[in-house]
């Protein structure tokens, strides 16, 4: 079991926060629904003023190119457990396959992270579900690409891929991830400790 771990582990989190993100986006897509055959429906997930569903919804910039960005959230999350699931079968691959997983994970952290300074910084509420499909799209991200400069599946040249080889093989992604964490907390959080 230990082995099937260690060698699979970036499988495993692909996979399992994939299911995450797919939760937490289809449990917003059903939310916005019933939000738009009613329009003073009270999602599950609005705590209070600072935590609301609800709130951020009924902003425009809950749509992204005239739909839903949650319906966003299951295509990429979607791709995201297809890919978990290829990597419990392959690790190494071309560059065509490599680009087909990293540019989605890439948009999907970027465009995540766009939201997240949209709710803290713009609206002033933070959506529970959108927080939670920002951390997965996070450990995504990260263990997509600690996965690619892991196996070189980019063809980097050999010195460079040694140095990210070395890096890894000490586990310097583990601390750096942590950090990356804190630090996205206390930028969210920064706008309402500041008032």
């Amino acid at each position: 079991m230990a082995k099937f771990l260690k060698n699979h582990y970036i499988a495993i989190i692909v996979t399992f926060f994939g299911l995450v993100g797919f939760f937490a986006a289809f449990t917003l897509t059903l939310d916005k629904i019933s939000l738009i055959k009613n329009p003073n429906y009270v999602p599950p997930c609005a705590v209070n003023t600072v935590f609301n569903c609800g709130t951020v919804m009924r902003t425009q910039y809950a749509e992204m190119f005239g739909f839903p960005n949650s319906l966003m959230g299951i295509a990429g999350y979607a791709l995201a457990i297809i890919t978990g699931i290829f990597l419990f079968q392959y690790r190494k691959y071309n560059l065509v396959i490599a680009w087909i997983t990293s540019v989605p994970t890439i948009l999907g952290f970027l465009i995540s992270y766009y939201w997240l300074y949209l709710s803290a910084y713009v609206i002033g509420v933070f959506c529970p579900w959108c927080l939670l499909s920002t951390f997965s799209s996070t450990m995504i991200f990260f263990a997509i690409t600690t996965l690619h400069l892991q196996e070189n599946n980019f063809n980097l040249k050999p010195d460079l891929a040694d140095y990210f080889n070395r890096k890894i093989r000490g586990g310097w992604h583990f601390p750096f991830l942590i950090l990356w964490i804190f630090a996205v907390i206390i930028f969210a959080a920064f706008p309402f400790v500041m008032v």
